[in-house]
């Protein structure tokens, strides 16, 4: 048997029927596959943390499925004004995201990269493997409804609206955050989300869509 590990933020830990995640019925994406693995997911962690938390890990393991939190969490704290006040803010963003990839890609063990915070893009790696790009874009495509890009726009609301002081956040970013929270509030009135998170429908949905190709991805160690 493959000794796998699972880790990821909030979207791997669980669903969340209330926004705050106060309810105790809920589920994740690891128990609607129905594999043994273990279970490292966490709220609020960044992929840096998920990275220290897979490399500070004591026993052996073959492999690890890894759903991916949203790039900017990694960003220094003295970075980030001039990072959301930037109109070139999508282009330092991709920038970031492949730099945490590559990271990501240098564990030297398969990794099965699930898009989730964020979606999966330029991601040709030789020990990645994309499972699936985008949960977000998977949910949208259920109520029929196109969303350009997945990502964490409540990353950014937050860092611009309670975070930092004087931040003037670029036109491009506004634009960005505000479409994403529209489809996301459409996504919810539509019973596939919960605030800023799939509700409990969202993960049984996207799990079921994805349960092949994960143990594809484990059959293939």
């Amino acid at each position: 048997m493959k000794n796998i590990l699972y880790v990821g933020p909030s979207w791997a830990a669980r669903s969340y029927d209330t926004v705050e995640g106060s309810e105790l019925n809920y589920t994740n994406l690891l128990q609607e596959f129905d594999i043994p693995a273990v279970n490292l997911s966490k709220p609020s962690l960044s992929n840096i943390q998920c990275l220290d938390i897979v490399n500070n890990y004591q026993k052996s393991f073959d492999a690890v499925i890894w759903v991916y939190c949203e790039p900017i969490l990694d960003v220094p704290h003295q970075l980030k004004k001039d990072l959301l006040e930037s109109e070139n803010f999508w282009n330092i963003r991709d920038k970031i995201n492949s730099n945490i990839l590559e990271k990501i890609n240098n564990l030297g063990c398969p990794v099965g990269m699930i898009g989730a915070h964020s979606d999966l893009v330029n991601c040709d790696y030789r020990n990645i493997t994309i499972v699936h790009p985008s949960w977000q874009k998977f949910l949208a495509n259920q109520i029929g409804i196109e969303l350009e890009h997945g990502w964490g726009a409540d990353v950014a609301h937050r860092y611009a609206m309670y975070e930092l002081k004087n931040c003037k956040p670029s036109k491009s970013v506004v634009e960005l955050i505000t479409n994403t929270f529209k489809i996301w509030t459409q996504l919810e009135l539509l019973g596939l989300w919960r605030g800023v998170h799939p509700n409990r429908n969202g993960n049984e949905l996207f799990a079921k869509a994805i349960k092949s190709s994960v143990q594809s991805f484990i059959n293939n160690l």
